[in-house]
């Protein structure tokens, strides 16, 4: 869609930060693919930090802007400063990622006057520990993000009910680059010599971050008994996060180090589906998680939790309870064929970012 004759349109995206993560990693691939001249995109952010994907953000045209975190001390204050942000930034649409704390996005949005205000689910559940305040606080943030929000968008169908209740929302999926998750053997040997893994050996391969959701504690201890059973298997994590240091401490404890190869934040996340042999996701909740559609993508087959919205899988997926013993995950994973396996020509078209994008360009133009 072009807007030759009509100015730019600037798009707040309200989320935390901008480091690599599901919701952070969907950003990036919109932004890269959408028309820029037409469409301009700032980041409203409020995590402390650098942020992983900053110069990468300024090569595309696009601008990171940071207010301070006072959602809890002093929530008018962060009010007042999403709003002067559109104003000074001169917003067109205002598209919030937060979860629930998009309520304060969308009161300030009302108050500037924008038309087009956009709250997006990515998430079936929530980690934060609620008492009675925080309960009545939520309520008060989603009477705010219901009443002010002109449309809802959510990655899937759980994480839409989960956020909206019966209110009417649309599924975008997450997308992705298809042809740039393609398996290749040449990558495969590649990556297996550089990380001293044996062709022949079986590696599991879990992308991530380290917080309470990703659920890696359970993670190693189904490894841990996997390698009893196959003691040349290999996992590879790929991420990091807070709980980073626990999770190093319980891999040295249980004295599989030499089996774990953590590798951190990468940016070639393809290059690691083509050199494993099972993807395994344990979540305790998650929306849609664009991994999971990587690795389909990459025809990997894939072992997850049952948390996990069924509406992603592709024929690439088997499914264990989270509640289930570590002993019946390893069962599970030995169980699935490790040989690699087409495409599904629907997730060709359901996760296209080229089809999401044009979706996301109509919506912002209305």
């Amino acid at each position: 869609m072009s807007n030759k004759y009509k100015k730019t349109i600037t798009v707040l995206q309200v989320v935390g930060g901008m480091n690599m993560g599901g919701v952070e990693t969907f950003l990036m691939n919109v932004l890269r693919n959408i028309n820029r001249t037409d469409y301009r995109f700032i980041f409203l952010c409020y995590i402390d930090g650098e942020y992983d994907y900053s110069t990468e953000i300024s090569s595309l045209g696009a601008t990171v802007v940071r207010i301070p975190d006072t959602r809890v001390g002093n929530p008018l204050l962060f009010i007042r400063n999403i709003k002067k942000v559109i104003e000074d930034e001169s917003i067109d649409v205002v598209h919030s990622h937060v979860d629930f704390s998009s309520g304060y996005a969308m009161l300030a949005a009302k108050l500037a006057g924008i038309k087009l205000r956009i709250v997006h689910a990515h998430n079936t559940s929530s980690s934060v520990t609620f008492n009675l305040l925080r309960i009545v606080w939520l309520r008060i943030l989603k009477l705010l993000m219901n009443r002010y929000a002109n449309k809802l968008i959510s990655c899937g169908v759980d994480a839409g009910l989960y956020m909206f209740g019966g209110s009417d929302f649309e599924v975008i999926r997450n997308g992705i680059d298809i042809k740039r998750f393609e398996y290749r053997v040449n990558r495969r040997a590649f990556m297996r010599r550089g990380l001293g893994i044996g062709l022949e050996d079986r590696v599991l391969l879990h992308v991530g971050r380290f917080e309470k959701q990703k659920n890696h504690g359970f993670l190693i201890d189904v490894f841990r008994k996997y390698l009893k059973n196959d003691p040349s298997s290999k996992l590879i994590l790929i991420g990091d996060g807070r709980l980073r240091s626990g999770l190093v401490e319980k891999i040295k404890n249980h004295g599989i180090e030499d089996a774990v190869h953590m590798v951190g934040k990468v940016s070639n996340t393809e290059d690691y589906y083509s050199a494993a042999d099972v993807f395994v996701m344990p979540s305790l909740y998650e929306g849609l998680p664009v991994s999971l559609v990587e690795a389909q993508a990459n025809g990997l087959r894939c072992v997850v939790s049952d948390s996990i919205d069924a509406t992603v899988n592709y024929g690439l997926i088997d499914y264990c309870s989270i509640d289930s013993h570590p002993e019946d995950w390893v069962n599970k994973i030995k169980s699935v064929d490790h040989r690699r396996n087409p495409v599904d020509i629907k997730l060709v078209k359901d996760y296209s970012i080229e089809e999401i994008v044009n979706r996301l360009e109509e919506i912002y133009a209305q």
